[in-house]
C-alpha cells in the first residue's frame, strides 16, 4: 500500500499497523524511501512523494502513535 498516496498520509500508515497488529504480527517491515530533494531526485517521478514520506515518518505525533500501538521502528542494524 502506498500510504503517501493517500489523503492523509499518517492515517494510511497507522491503519497499517493496526491491520498488522489484528493479524497478531509482532513486527511488521515497511519499505520508504523518505528523501530531501536534489538534483538527482528532482529527475524522479517520485521525487515529491518523497517528501511527504520524509515528513510523515519523521512526524513527532506518528513515533508516539507508532509507541502507542506497542511498536518500535528499527533499522537492519538491530538485526
Amino acid at each position: 500500500m502506498n500510504f503517501t498516496a493517500r489523503r492523509s498520509p499518517k492515517r494510511a500508515f497507522l491503519r497499517i499497523l493496526d491491520a498488522s497488529a489484528h493479524r497478531g504480527e509482532a513486527s511488521l517491515e515497511v519499505m520508504c524511501h523518505p528523501a530531501f530533494v536534489d538534483n538527482i531526485i528532482r529527475q524522479s517521478a517520485y521525487c515529491y512523494p518523497r517528501l511527504t514520506e520524509l515528513e510523515v515518518l519523521t512526524s513527532a505525533s506518528l513515533k508516539a502513535a507508532i509507541a502507542e500501538r506497542g511498536y518500535r521502528p528499527g533499522s537492519f542494524l538491530d538485526i
